[in-house]
């Protein structure tokens, strides 16, 4: 296997990036379980279809390739917040978003970690939307914002929340005015927050990609890995 697939340090994040259009998924469906194919079925669109499993197979053959195991040999499971997880703890943690055709992951070997993509589009009604889902001091840096970098800020601070959120394992009724992100690009890091957070906890936005990513992470990490997923690494999943 590919030295690009040896398990990260524990101050060392992978991040994977590829467009799902791009890969060769159908020989592998083998490698869903019952579950996931009932899922997969539930789909009324074969656009959306297609994209659930090919993210799946995606993500089997990555953990694969990390645990030296076949990727229908992988063991998945959902968590009660919908996040998918390992059914036995194996020494690596991960976390996955999508967007259209944009897919991300993250693993990890210290902690649970976070990660969330988003497309670019024009959020007309940004500062509206923030008041129910922003801190007051987001808010406040909205409104003082020249309107032309509103909505880029709206969702740049978006997908660091969602990446905070998913780090936490938060559920949909967290309330996210508690949680202060930043609007920016730079790291930050998120002091804990009783009854949210335990911990402190660093969200950080990766910069000079297509959309907005943000990945949350541990405060000890020092070091990103991250990769588009090249034709050679498709070769090495099988895909």
């Amino acid at each position: 296997m590919s030295s690009s697939f040896v398990l990260p340090g524990e101050d060392v994040v992978h991040l994977w990036r590829c467009s799902l259009s791009t890969l060769n998924t159908a020989t592998r469906v083998h490698c869903l379980d019952a579950d996931e194919r009932r899922r997969a079925n539930a789909f009324v669109f074969e656009r959306d279809r297609s994209r659930f499993i090919a993210g799946r197979v995606l993500l089997r053959s990555l953990l694969g390739a990390y645990l030296d195991l076949d990727a229908a040999e992988v063991d998945l499971t959902v968590a009660t917040n919908g996040k998918p997880r390992l059914a036995e703890d194996c020494g690596i943690h991960f976390n996955i978003s999508h967007c259209a055709d944009t897919y991300v992951a993250a693993f990890s070997c210290s902690e649970d970690i976070g990660i969330d993509v988003e497309a670019p589009r024009d959020v007309t009604d940004a500062r509206e939307l923030a008041r129910i889902v922003f801190s007051e001091e987001e808010c406040r840096w909205l409104e003082e914002m020249d309107p032309r970098q509103v909505s880029a800020a709206f969702q740049r601070g978006w997908t660091r929340k969602e990446a905070f959120v998913k780090a936490r394992g938060l559920g949909l009724g967290t309330d996210l005015k508690r949680i202060t992100v930043g609007l920016e690009t730079a790291r930050r890091v998120i002091a804990p927050i009783p009854g949210i957070s335990d911990g402190p906890l660093v969200v950080d936005s990766i910069q000079n990609q297509p959309g907005f990513v943000a990945v949350a992470y541990p405060e000890g990490v020092k070091a990103f890995q991250y990769r588009d997923i090249s034709t050679a690494d498709q070769q090495a999943l099988g895909l």
